[in-house]
């Protein structure tokens, strides 16, 4: 046994996963042949080694203490081997997942609103048992053991932790309706929220800068950040990054990344102000390779107002139809 997940303790609903290697020699090519395995003494199963290792997923198991007994088969190299017994115990301790109160907001940020197709995120107690990240695309719906069901359609996931989960709001998602949102926690579901989506809600994403500023992520044309030592100059094209982007051309199927040729573009294009003036907008679609990823290219205005503080900035609004962003600030 090389690995052991979560340990050899884990409580009820949680499942367990088992990695076995056989060790090869050296002059001879890897082991190959199957790990067949019991539990309890039950049925053997069988698992084919691949690189000389196999991989046991073990759920469903009742409270109390389990053994595994696993074998290797051997082959025309190696001769059949026994593995030592695996003792494994489920604890009947039930851990709900309870999402706080006001706990769904849009991905990048606290208190922002939430939209169809955008990235979404959950705060609460026991919503995982450990934390993980999705690896690659298209995201998984289950998740270190953890779904979120929007009205019953699994989410995509892209973050899980006891605390917080980060999710796509399906694109298939009623807006203007309420809907109500579960969190499952390997196998056991906590209350149901209702919430209701709507079908564009724009949200600036934010960085914590320095322990006392929060920042936007707008960046200048060569992907560098807008900061006090780099601020945004007039006639400047700068990228600003969002999510809630609203309907969408072409949009790629939920959990799916943006696609490049044809690009995913906003169906309306919104209205950008710095200082309450309009800055020309170049693009407004997601950003390709990434999942509900909203980007906006502008132009500044040729002549800006006079910023405030030092150093100066203008609040920066998003607006599509029947939704604005929170106002931030721009370095300028």
């Amino acid at each position: 046994l090389t690995t052991l997940t979560p340990g050899n303790t884990a409580p009820l609903g949680q499942a367990f996963t088992l990695t076995f290697t056989v060790q090869g020699r050296a002059g001879l090519p890897l082991p190959t042949g199957n790990l067949i395995y019991t539990v309890d003494g039950g049925a053997a199963q069988t698992t084919a080694l691949t690189n000389a290792t196999a991989t046991l997923t073990l759920s469903g198991l009742a409270a109390g203490s389990h053994t595994v007994q696993a074998n290797y088969s051997g082959d025309n190299n190696y001769m059949a081997a026994a593995a030592a017994a695996v003792t494994l115990t489920v604890t009947t301790v039930t851990t709900v997942p309870v999402i706080n109160l006001g706990g769904l907001v849009g991905a990048a940020g606290s208190g922002s609103g939430s939209a169809t197709g955008g990235l979404a995120s959950i705060y609460g107690t026991n919503l995982a048992f450990s934390t993980a990240f999705a690896l690659s695309t298209p995201l998984p719906t289950i998740l270190g053991g953890v779904q979120v069901l929007v009205n019953g359609v699994a989410a995509p996931l892209l973050y899980v932790s006891p605390t917080q989960i980060n999710f796509q709001v399906p694109y298939q998602t009623l807006s203007g309706t309420p809907v109500q949102i579960v969190v499952v926690n390997n196998g056991v579901p906590g209350q149901p929220i209702t919430v209701t989506f709507t079908a564009a809600a724009p949200v600036i994403f934010t960085y914590q800068r320095t322990p006392t500023s929060t920042d936007p992520v707008i960046t200048h044309a060569d992907n560098t950040l807008v900061t006090p030592s780099s601020p945004a100059k007039p006639g400047e094209i700068l990228v600003i990054y969002a999510t809630g982007a609203g309907p969408l051309n072409n949009a790629p199927a939920s959990g799916a990344a943006a696609p490049l040729s044809p690009l995913a573009t906003t169906v309306a294009t919104p209205v950008v102000t710095v200082g309450g003036s309009p800055a020309a907008v170049q693009f407004s679609g997601l950003t390709p390779t990434y999942v509900g990823l909203l980007q906006i290219n502008i132009q500044l205005p040729a002549t800006l107002p006079a910023g405030t503080g030092t150093p100066p900035t203008l609040p920066l609004v998003v607006t599509y139809p029947g939704a604005a962003s929170a106002s931030v600030n721009l370095w300028v």
